[in-house]
């Protein structure tokens, strides 16, 4: 008996952390981002007083934010996550690697271009 009990305890716990988890992720992104085309990065700049890197590839621009500057994207140093994008970014324009950008639909950089919440390496082999 006993068993049964804890066995329904940890059951819903399991079912209460992952309603949070989901709840959580839906506050991050309240409308899912958009992912562009496989691309080469084709311009790419960083600095103006802060760790962001502006990327253009060498397909149209998407802007599921609707930002007002639309001639390419930028990491957020706001995002817990815009070392890795950085790092990421670099490593594909140094190889000439094909990627895509998560972009998000939620918000846009501090400089209202469309912001990257995501890269992914594009290798076909």
């Amino acid at each position: 008996m006993m068993g049964h009990m804890m066995k329904k305890a940890w059951i819903l716990g399991g079912l209460l952390a992952v309603t949070s988890i989901s709840a959580d992720a839906a506050l991050v992104f309240p409308t899912p981002p958009q992912t562009t085309a496989s691309s080469k990065i084709v311009r790419m700049t960083g600095g103006w007083g802060d760790a962001m890197l502006y990327v253009v590839l060498s397909v149209p621009v998407i802007n599921p934010a609707n930002c007002s500057n639309t001639d390419g994207y930028m990491t957020n140093t706001a995002d817990p996550g815009a070392p890795l994008y950085n790092q990421m970014l670099l490593n594909a324009y140094q190889s000439g690697q094909k990627i895509s950008l998560v972009i998000s639909a939620n918000g846009c950089t501090p400089s209202s271009r469309p912001q990257i919440v995501g890269v992914n390496f594009d290798t076909t082999f």
